[in-house]
């Protein structure tokens, strides 16, 4: 057992007649269960070793997170996200212990004709609804973020940056359309930040997702979520629909009505972003391919 996993155990109250069921959920991420004791209410949870930032950065980022978390527990919501229950110093940082949330990532479950995966009949429902409530989180609830803009215009602006240095044939069309549908410069709202498909999680016969990976959450622009989502695929969710139905279902309950070409402003600049920070031939040539063909479909909105 890690000396971050024994930090947690006696964090929780535990000693050593505990029986502690530690594995590896994925990279940075160890799942250790204290069934035996009331304060995690007999349920797994989870050691987020965090990476990749500087210490003071993992700290103040950990310590947001919990609060923010903890701040939005209690509203009503349509899915189920974690609760922090204990932080703990490790040498590079700060490691947080939250409960365990359970399923498989949403994404992986969309299924496809050939190989008969398991299908969620309507993925981009649940993710729709959920993006939308968390847009609609009071702003009093999301303060003290790593990452915050006044308005979603602001967090437009600055996401189209690297339209000005990324390089590719059709950029300085991008930079001058990116500058020319700026969203409106109206208040902020909650964004998760990060809702990838592994941060989204369900699995057969559960009637609510799970939203999990809250550290990127910031106060932005809510069609900046909707492009993390989507990421300028030409079929979101494997459905040549796919983005028309994800808004469909967001703007029925959505404090902000979003269009698709407020979610494909992000895509443009999170392209240009991925293009510029690109490294290696292939992987800068695969980007820029991508964002050719996501520009054409941009082009064809009018």
């Amino acid at each position: 057992m890690s000396l971050v996993v024994l930090a947690a155990w006696w964090s929780l109250g535990a000693h050593a007649a505990a029986e502690v069921v530690v594995s590896v959920d994925r990279p940075c991420v160890v799942v250790v269960n204290f069934a035996p004791y009331p304060t995690t209410g007999g349920q797994d949870v989870v050691v987020r070793i965090p990476h990749g930032d500087e210490v003071e950065e993992q700290v103040e980022i950990a310590a947001s997170t919990a609060a923010l978390l903890a701040r939005i527990a209690r509203l009503p919501m349509p899915f189920e996200r974690p609760l922090t229950l204990a932080l703990i110093d490790i040498p590079d940082g700060v490691a947080s212990v939250q409960t365990r949330l359970f399923g498989g990532p949403l994404w992986k479950l969309v299924g496809h004709k050939k190989t008969g995966e398991i299908v969620h009949p309507e993925p981009w429902r649940p993710v729709g609804e959920a993006a939308a409530a968390i847009h609609a989180v009071p702003r009093a609830l999301a303060t003290g973020l790593n990452v915050s803009f006044d308005t979603r215009r602001a967090h437009a602006e600055s996401m189209a940056e690297p339209a000005a240095y990324a390089e590719a044939p059709y950029m300085d069309e991008v930079e001058d359309w990116l500058a020319d549908n700026l969203p409106p410069a109206t208040p902020s709202h909650l964004l998760h930040g990060d809702l990838l498909g592994q941060n989204v999680l369900w699995s057969p016969g559960q009637t609510r997702v799970s939203v999990i990976d809250w550290e990127a959450a910031r106060l932005g622009d809510p069609a900046y979520d909707m492009a993390i989502i989507t990421r300028g695929r030409r079929k979101p969710f494997g459905r040549t629909e796919g983005l028309r139905w994800l808004l469909d279902a967001y703007n029925a309950s959505s404090p902000v009505e979003l269009s698709d070409r407020e979610v494909r402003f992000h895509e443009l600049s999170l392209m240009a972003a991925w293009i510029a920070d690109s490294e290696g031939e292939s992987a800068n040539a695969d980007y820029k391919r991508r964002g050719a063909s996501l520009w054409k479909r941009v082009q064809a909105l009018g």
